[in-house]
């Protein structure tokens, strides 16, 4: 299933059906760090580092709507 776009139809959905059902302005997507394919789909979408946790090295991608 990868690099068919699946997974990019799938969040752009998640996100459209989140800030028009519940009117939620940012999300926050946090992903394992190394998990380069999840990284780029979420600034491909839009979404922005905004932070690294230290603990579980999780990096933390924020988009505004």
């Amino acid at each position: 299933y990868r690099n068919r776009g699946i997974g990019e139809k799938l969040l752009r959905g998640t996100i459209q059906y989140a800030v028009n059902a519940t009117r939620l302005r940012s999300l926050i997507a946090k992903i394992k760090k190394g998990n380069l394919p999840s990284e780029r789909l979420c600034k491909r979408i839009g979404f922005k580092l905004e932070r690294e946790e230290t603990l579980g090295s999780i990096w933390c991608f924020t988009i505004d709507r």
